[in-house]
């Protein structure tokens, strides 16, 4: 909770800071923020402890995956749909 308090605070100022001064200015802002932290970055890398990997589970089940808890009515049909047949109407005869 502490990141994300962090991070909308990083945009609110940022947003001000480009409405004040420049959207330019908060842009160079930003990206030396983000140059600041590379420095940190590197640290963690050296500490050479396992990355965080989840197997054996699939999205769209329950699980610690991803895609889990998404509903299937946000998903996107990627395959066309078959046109149904249409069956000819029985004759009166």
């Amino acid at each position: 909770m502490l990141s994300s308090v962090g991070g909308i605070g990083g945009q609110v100022g940022l947003g001000v800071l480009g409405e004040a001064r420049s959207v330019a200015s908060a842009f160079v802002v930003g990206g030396l923020a983000t140059a600041g932290a590379l420095p940190l970055l590197g640290r963690l890398r050296r500490l050479g402890g396992p990355a965080d990997a989840i197997e054996g589970e699939r999205a769209g089940v329950e699980g610690p995956c991803a895609g889990s808890g998404i509903p299937p009515v946000s998903s996107v049909e990627t395959q066309r749909p078959t046109e149904p047949e249409v069956a000819a109407a029985p004759s009166r005869a």
